[in-house]
């Protein structure tokens, strides 16, 4: 029986901490999951897998189900979960709280993915696509899709020199709107060396630890409205499939809760069909 190749969306609602578990003994103590080419955050697959398991029993309730997509210690389940990389950051800006920006790295991961798995005949690869092709003028280190911003700041740097204004047709706003949820006001193409900076300067939280004689100790988080992109095999049809009903809960009724730091609101996260 061959399996069907989804395309799925995470957006976190709220701060995420994904932890990698490693002992670290650097200014911050806990560290996010992060690629381990490119060092921008991810979410693992079996942090992810984990997660989704948790949710189905939880708050879906599923039993007998459970096991059959998730797996047994002696049975990896019937659906296969990839990791989930990273698709927009939010940058703050004097013009607006937050843009959704990406870069080229990531758009050409995406597109790698989708293609190599057949989702290539779609609006979201002829928007890569056209994405993909636009080059950086020199010196130049964002690409924006409307000139009302000409003379704001990303990140207190100012726009005014750094910055190409480049089109973008009603169609592909169409399908940004649709897959990205964002409009060409807020979303940004950031040069890849610039975009990696900013992943390297996550937030740090710093938090009480009571047991302790050490008061404080530092955690890094993905900040809340980062966006994660991830597939998802399956041989159940699309209507029929586990992401698709964990999918519509999330978006009516429950966030997914993923990561560490529940009790504290971390971690909540929107899963949407891409």
């Amino acid at each position: 029986m061959g399996l069907n190749n989804l395309l799925f969306k995470i957006t976190a609602m709220t701060n995420l901490h994904v932890g990698t578990g490693d002992r670290n003994y650097s200014i911050v103590d806990k560290l996010v999951q992060r690629d381990p080419i490119t060092k921008m955050p991810e979410i693992h697959a079996s942090s992810l897998k984990g997660a989704l398991r948790v949710y189905s029993k939880d708050v879906l309730g599923w039993k007998d189900e459970l096991n059959d997509v998730f797996g047994t210690e002696n049975n990896p389940g019937k659906d296969v979960f990839f990791t989930a990389n990273l698709l927009t950051l939010p940058v703050r800006s004097n013009k607006r709280p937050y843009f959704r920006a990406t870069c080229p790295e990531i758009l050409n991961n995406l597109q790698k993915m989708t293609r190599a798995f057949g989702l290539k005949k779609n609006k979201l690869d002829e928007l890569l696509e056209y994405m993909l092709n636009i080059s950086f003028t020199s010196g130049k280190q964002v690409v924006v899709f409307t000139d009302s911003i000409r003379d704001g700041a990303l990140e207190e740097v100012p726009l005014k020199d750094n910055y190409q204004y480049m089109e973008l047709e009603k169609p592909m706003q169409d399908t940004l709107k649709t897959q990205f949820d964002a409009c060409i006001e807020n979303f940004l193409i950031i040069r890849d060396d610039v975009f990696m900076e900013l992943c390297d300067s996550l937030p740090i939280i710093a938090r009480n630890r009571l047991d302790d004689e050490r008061n404080l100790w530092y955690e890094e988080v993905v900040p809340r409205q980062t966006d994660f992109f991830f597939m998802y095999l399956t041989p159940d049809k699309e209507e029929d499939c586990s992401m698709t009903k964990i999918c519509n809960n999330s978006i009516q009724e429950n966030p997914v809760q993923i990561g560490a730091n529940a009790s504290i609101g971390y971690g909540y996260c929107i899963i949407k069909k891409m």
